[in-house]
C-alpha cells in the first residue's frame, strides 16, 4: 500500500516578510515590473462593485456641480472668449478670418453647434463642461478598473471632478478653453481604449484610438501630438512583436479616418489666408509667433514648464523625499508582522489626515537639502507630487526597457500608457498640481502614479488586507489633498453676487457684478441707437451677455496676441473703417507677463491711436481700483468728422 504525503503548508501569505537581501530586492523589482506588465491581461469582473463605484462618482459629480453652480471661470479673461467665438460663429462670421482664434477649430464649431441645438445660453456650456468632466472621471476609473485596480481608478477619477469644480479660470463648466476640456476627455478615452485592446486583439478598439488622435488634434496640437507620438510606438511595439511589417497595412486603415479629417481641416486653414495667418496671426503658441517668441519663455514657466537650475533642483529634492518616504515604508514594513503591518498603516493615515487638515502646531520648517517645506507641503510632496510628470516619463523608460528585455512576449499597454501620461503632462513638466492649467492633464498621469505607488508600498506577495491598508493610505491621502487644496468650501461662495442677464447667471464678486451689470446695460442701450461699444482691453463676455458684437477682429488684447507691423495696421484700418461710438476701457492689467497695461506696455500704436481719437467721459460706477471697474470713452467730434 502507497505511503500517502500530506501536501505541503500553505504559506502564510498574512505574515509574510519582506527579505532584506539583494536577490530578494532583484526579485522585487523584476516581480514588480512582471505584475505591472500583466495588469491588462486579467480584467476581474465584479459588475455589482462596478455599478456602485459609478454610482458613487455620479453623485459626487452631480453634489459637485450643484454646489458650486455658477462659480467658474473668469468673465475678464479667456472664458469671455470661450462664449463669444461660438455666437459669431452662429452670426456668420468665419472663424479666424473675422474673429481671432488661438486653437483649431473643432470646440468653437462644436460649441456652436450647442448654442443652435440647445439655445444661446450659459447653462448650455455649464452642461457640456461638466458632462466632460464625468465622462472623464468614469473612464479613468473603467481603465483602473481593467488594470486590477478599482479603488484606484475610482480616486483618480474622483480627483478629477473636485479639480474641474473649482471656483477658477482653470475649471471644466466654464473654463480658459473648451478646446483642453474636451481634449481631456479624448485623453481619458484613448487611456481606455489603449487598455482594452490587451484584451481583445479587434482592429475597431485600434479604430477608436485612432480617430480619438484626430479630434483631439482638432481640438489642441499638444494633444494630438501626445497621441500621435504614442500610436507610433504602438505600431512599432506591433511590429517588433510579429517580426514582420504586417500590422502596418491594418494600423493605416485605422489611421486614413481620423488623419484624413486633420489634412482636410488644414487644408482648409491654410485656404483662408495662408500658413502664415493660421500660424503667427491666430495661434499664438506657434513655436515662431509672437508671442511665443516675446513671453513664450515665461508663458510656460508659469504652467510648470521650466527648465531652470533652481527648478530642477527643488524637482530632485521633491522627488528624494518622495522615494525616501517609499523606501522607508518599505524597510518599516519588512520588519513588522502582518496585523502590525496594517495597524502601522492605518495610524500613518490618521497622523497624515491631521497634519493635512490642521498643520504642526506652533508651524515648523524642515530645512531639506536647502530646500524648506512645512509639514503640510511635505506631505503634498508625497500625495500629489509635483514632479508627477518626470516620475511617469522613467516609469515609461524602465516600462520599455522591461518590454523589450521579455523578448517581446508580454503586451507593450503598461509602457505605452505610461509614455502617453508623461507626453501629455510635459506643459506642466516640473510643477503637476491639482489647480491651474494641470487639471486637463494630470487624469491619465495620476493614475498612473497610483498604480505604481500602491505596488512599491506593500509587497506583491503579502496579503490582499496589507495591499488594501496600502492602497487606502495612498488614495485617501491623494483626496486629501486635492480637497484642501480646491477651495469648494460654501461660505466663500455666500460671498459671491448672482449677475442674472438672457444668456444665463454667474456668480461674481459683489463690485464686479455691479459694473457688469452697468457695462451690458450701457452697451445694449447704444445698441438700440445704432452706436457700436468696444471693450479694452479684454472682458469679451461682455459682447455676449449684452448680444453686440466688437468691431475688429480682435476682442481682446493680450500681450503678444497682436504682432506688431502687418497686424497692428490692420486692427488699426478695421478701426478707422468701422470706428465704434464708445470704449468700455477697463483696468484690467497683465502682471503675469510683465506687460501691465494695455496701450503703453505693449500694443502701444493702438494704444496711442485710441487716446488720440477718444476722450473719458465718467465711469460706469463709481471708480474703484481694487476690483474691476471701467471708464467710458467718447469718440472726439473731429475723429467723427476725419
Amino acid at each position: 500500500m502507497p505511503i500517502l504525503k500530506a501536501p505541503p503548508e500553505p504559506p502564510d501569505i498574512a505574515n509574510d516578510s519582506f527579505e532584506g537581501s539583494p536577490q530578494s530586492e532583484s526579485r522585487f523589482v523584476n516581480g514588480f515590473w512582471q505584475t505591472l506588465q500583466n495588469l491588462p491581461e486579467h480584467p476581474p469582473r465584479r459588475e455589482s462593485v462596478d455599478l456602485l463605484a459609478l454610482l458613487g462618482l455620479v453623485c459626487l459629480w452631480g453634489a459637485l456641480f450643484y454646489w458650486t453652480w455658477g462659480t467658474w471661470g473668469s468673465v475678464t479673461i479667456d472664458s469671455g472668449r470661450e462664449i463669444y467665438v461660438p455666437v459669431a460663429l452662429l452670426k456668420g462670421q468665419m472663424l479666424y478670418r473675422d474673429v481671432i482664434y488661438q486653437y483649431p477649430p473643432l470646440a468653437p464649431y462644436f460649441n456652436a453647434l450647442l448654442f443652435r441645438l440647445f439655445g444661446v445660453h450659459l447653462a448650455v456650456l455649464y452642461w457640456a463642461g461638466a458632462l466632460s468632466a464625468l465622462g472623464s472621471a468614469i473612464l479613468l476609473f473603467a481603465t483602473g478598473s481593467r488594470l486590477s485596480s478599482r479603488l484606484i481608478g475610482w480616486t483618480a477619477g474622483a480627483i478629477l471632478l473636485i479639480e474641474a469644480f473649482r471656483r477658477s479660470l482653470f475649471s471644466f463648466p466654464l473654463p480658459y478653453s473648451y478646446a483642453s476640456v474636451y481634449s481631456c476627455l479624448m485623453a481619458c478615452l484613448f487611456l481606455w481604449l489603449v487598455v482594452r485592446s490587451a484584451s481583445s486583439p479587434r482592429w475597431v478598439w485600434k479604430l477608436a484610438a485612432a480617430t480619438a488622435a484626430g479630434v483631439a488634434t482638432l481640438l489642441k496640437l499638444e494633444f494630438g501630438t501626445a497621441f500621435y507620438v504614442v500610436l507610433a510606438l504602438w505600431i512599432g511595439a506591433d511590429c517588433l512583436r510579429e517580426r514582420k511589417p504586417a500590422p502596418i497595412a491594418s494600423w493605416l486603415r485605422a489611421l486614413a479616418p481620423g488623419a484624413a479629417a486633420c489634412l482636410g481641416v488644414a487644408a482648409w486653414m491654410i485656404s483662408i489666408r495662408g500658413a502664415h495667418f493660421i500660424t503667427h496671426e491666430n495661434m499664438d503658441s506657434w513655436p515662431t509667433s509672437y508671442f511665443m517668441r516675446t513671453y513664450g519663455k515665461m508663458w510656460l514657466k508659469a504652467s510648470g514648464f521650466d527648465l531652470s537650475a533652481h527648478a530642477i533642483r527643488i524637482a530632485s529634492v521633491q522627488i528624494l523625499i518622495l522615494a525616501s518616504v517609499l523606501i522607508g515604508l518599505r524597510w518599516i514594513l519588512r520588519r513588522m508582522e502582518g496585523k502590525e503591518r496594517r495597524l502601522f498603516l492605518w495610524v500613518g493615515l490618521i497622523v497624515a489626515l491631521f497634519v493635512f487638515a490642521f498643520g504642526f502646531p506652533p508651524p515648523i520648517a524642515v530645512n531639506f537639502l536647502g530646500v524648506v517645506f512645512s509639514p503640510r507641503e511635505i506631505l503634498s510632496v508625497i500625495a500629489f507630487p509635483p514632479s508627477m510628470a518626470v516620475l511617469v516619463g522613467g516609469a515609461a523608460l524602465a516600462a520599455w526597457w522591461f518590454f523589450l528585455r521579455s523578448q517581446l512576449r508580454s503586451q507593450p499597454t503598461i509602457a505605452l500608457i505610461l509614455t502617453f501620461s508623461s507626453l501629455l503632462s510635459i506643459r506642466s513638466l516640473m510643477q503637476t498640481e491639482s489647480v491651474g492649467l494641470p487639471i486637463y492633464y494630470n487624469g491619465p498621469e495620476l493614475l498612473c502614479i497610483l498604480i505604481i505607488a500602491s505596488l512599491l508600498v506593500t509587497p506583491l506577495t503579502s496579503s490582499r488586507r496589507l495591499r488594501l491598508s496600502g492602497t487606502v493610505l495612498i488614495c485617501v491621502a491623494s483626496v486629501t489633498s486635492v480637497v484642501i487644496n480646491s477651495n469648494i468650501s460654501l461660505p466663500y461662495f455666500k460671498s459671491f453676487t448672482p449677475l442674472i442677464t438672457d444668456r444665463g447667471t454667474i456668480l461674481l464678486p459683489p463690485p464686479t457684478a455691479e459694473n457688469y451689470k452697468a457695462a451690458i446695460a450701457f452697451m445694449k442701450q447704444q445698441s438700440t441707437l445704432g452706436n457700436a461699444v468696444m471693450s479694452i482691453p479684454e472682458d469679451t463676455s461682455l459682447y455676449f451677455f449684452s448680444d453686440t458684437q466688437c468691431p475688429t477682429r480682435v476682442p481682446g488684447f493680450v500681450p503678444g496676441v497682436v504682432a506688431p507691423g502687418e497686424m497692428t495696421d490692420e486692427i488699426l484700418a478695421q478701426l478707422k473703417k468701422q470706428p465704434p461710438r464708445f470704449l468700455i476701457w477697463s483696468n484690467r492689467e497683465y502682471p503675469e507677463y510683465g506687460a501691465r497695461v494695455f496701450g503703453t506696455d505693449f500694443d502701444r500704436p493702438i494704444g496711442d491711436y485710441l487716446r488720440s481719437h477718444y476722450r473719458p467721459i465718467g465711469s460706469l460706477v463709481p471708480f474703484d481700483p481694487t476690483h474691476w471697474s471701467a471708464i467710458i470713452w467718447e469718440r472726439t467730434s473731429s475723429s467723427v468728422s476725419n
